[in-house]
């Protein structure tokens, strides 16, 4: 009986201490209201639960109910309805997500050719499409390599759905675009333009806003990235799988394009984790990362980890398997509201 008494005191203890951390959190350290975990085409509460799947690789909601589908073949939109509103002939890879700013969606996608004439050769295009999927922008990045740097850069792939016998080569492995937004004088958010990043030839390249001329780019020649972003007007955020130095060990850095100094914000010796192919992170507030790991023999997971490097909860998204695009927490609410077609 006093056994019962001390739990129930400790347990009443704990949730006062509980209710008491949560009141001195600061603000910027709340998750939004609503939130969920869209990674792939599958959403999932905040345990870890899925409560709404859709068939596809890569999805795109909209707060109306629309969905725009990645499957293997073709790009598809679907109304509230899961009716098909249109679809074209498309492989989109890694990484299609909403603007910041409006409805379009950035999107990366495959490009075909025989330029040696000897065998079939992959690129990538990166694109902005409107809602009713035209092309906005787009910059096809083989124009930006000659014959010569194409031969010492291309690397054997064989990933297209079309060609799983076949063995091929490819110049680029673009894996991640994002928008550069600035504030304006007067508050307002304002385009400026696109960082895009090469697993391939370890580049980072930054854009116009555009999407036609390059205005910069810098080689990070030892690191294998993903999802990479600015985290502010000179430094970038990205997930790293891996380094010459460490092949079995992955983190989550910054780097400022100015100064070169890199700066690990989760991966140190007492937080090691490992993904060899996929992961992304994804700043939910200043002080606030959304980081999603994909490993080769094991479930994916995200952690919400404050830039201390503090994890604040690990989230195992039940049942899912390899993180085709990085999975991303946002207020899904009124897309799932909205949508009635599943």
């Amino acid at each position: 009986m006093k056994v019962r008494v001390l739990l129930i005191s400790l347990l009443v203890v704990g949730c006062q201490q509980l209710e008491k951390s949560k009141l001195v959190l600061p603000d910027d350290l709340l998750i939004p209201e609503h939130s969920s975990i869209l990674a792939n085409c599958e959403f999932f509460n905040l345990d870890g639960i899925a409560i709404r799947k859709y068939p596809g690789d890569l999805c795109v909601p909209f707060d109306n109910g629309d969905l725009i589908a990645m499957g293997p073949t073709h790009l598809t939109k679907f109304d509230k309805k899961n009716q098909i509103l249109w679809t074209y002939p498309e492989h989109v890879h890694h990484q299609m997500k909403k603007s910041m700013l409006n409805d379009d969606v950035l999107m990366i996608s495959s490009r075909y050719s025989d330029l040696e004439k000897k065998s079939p050769m992959r690129h990538d295009v990166v694109k902005v499409i409107s809602p009713d999927g035209k092309v906005k922008k787009q910059f096809d990045f083989s124009t930006i390599f000659n014959t010569k740097e194409q031969n010492k850069r291309k690397l054997k792939r064989d990933w297209h759905p079309n060609w799983r016998e076949k063995r091929f080569y490819e110049y680029t492995h673009i894996n991640s675009i994002a928008e550069i937004i600035r504030k304006t004088s007067t508050g307002l958010q304002e385009l400026q333009g696109y960082v895009v990043n090469d697993r391939a030839t370890r580049r980072i390249f930054i854009f116009d806003a555009d999407l036609k001329k390059i205005l910069n780019t810098f080689e990070l020649k030892y690191e294998v990235k993903h999802d990479v972003s600015f985290l502010n007007s000179d430094t970038i955020l990205y997930y790293a799988n891996h380094n010459s130095d460490n092949r079995s060990k992955s983190y989550v850095a910054s780097y400022n394009l100015k100064t070169s100094e890199k700066k690990i914000i989760y991966g140190d010796a007492d937080t090691q984790f490992y993904s060899m192919n996929n992961g992304g992170v994804q700043m939910i507030s200043n002080t606030l990362f959304l980081i999603s790991h994909s490993p080769e023999n094991s479930g994916s997971y995200v952690e919400i980890v404050t830039s201390t490097g503090k994890v604040l909860k690990k989230i195992i998204l039940k049942g899912t398997r390899r993180l085709i695009q990085d999975a991303k927490l946002q207020d899904h609410s009124a897309f799932l509201k909205n949508n009635i077609g599943n």
